[in-house]
């Protein structure tokens, strides 16, 4: 009896550490979960927020590409910069400081250190960097300094300038898409899509972000 006895409460203990494991082992596949979801979870905000920051890029570009301040900032002659009206020397300094912004430090340091999407490698080749690097300085060197200070006029021709922002536009447009898993779309798509996701003034404008549920 008293052996029965002892078996009885050896396997009663045995089933209590079977049991007590298989609890630990659901908390801990419970906590996994849970990682796994806050992991997925700071991914996705890691995405929205590297989107947001790379649009904000794109739409500096498209601005410069587009400004009114172009034409009268840029040529390789006074003559071919000069404009007779004082309202264009407003959009002549907003062009100018458009392009010191795209081409500061700062705004290529985030270009430089995005990391592609779920890895650790760089949205931007070594190559990719260092062209973007090279377009960045090249833009700089066509400003016309006074005491080393930009003038905010560029003495190169406009198709050669333009060809070096459209190269960082391209480049910007290539961490976007390894950075976001998404596909970059103009601005000229931009203005076609909120047209057509757009009926009224109370609808919001066409986010990329939302379209495509990242």
């Amino acid at each position: 009896d008293e052996d029965r006895k002892q078996f009885g409460e050896q396997m009663a203990l045995e089933k209590e550490k079977i049991a007590l494991q298989r609890i630990k082992d659901r908390i801990a596949d419970a906590e996994k979960r849970q990682k796994e979801k806050k992991d997925k979870q700071a991914e996705s905000e890691a995405v929205i927020l590297k989107g947001e920051a790379l649009d904000n890029k794109l739409n500096l570009i498209d601005s410069i590409l587009t400004s009114d301040g172009l034409a009268g900032s840029v040529g390789p002659y006074k003559i071919s910069r000069f404009t007779p009206f004082t309202i264009d020397a407003s959009a002549r300094q907003e062009f100018a400081g458009y392009v010191h912004q795209l081409t500061s430090q700062e705004t290529l340091d985030v270009l430089l250190n995005l990391k592609a999407k779920g890895g650790t490698l760089g949205a931007l080749s070594e190559g990719e960097r260092i062209t973007l690097q090279n377009a960045a300085t090249t833009i700089d060197g066509w400003e016309i300094k006074e005491d080393s200070v930009g003038t905010g006029r560029w003495s190169v021709g406009e198709e050669a300038f333009k060809n070096e922002i459209k190269r960082i536009q391209n480049l910007t447009q290539k961490a976007y898409e390894r950075a976001t898993g998404i596909k970059a779309i103009s601005n000229e798509e931009k203005i076609e899509l909120n047209n057509l996701f757009q009926t009224n003034t109370t609808t919001p404008a066409f986010n990329p972000s939302n379209f495509y549920g990242f």
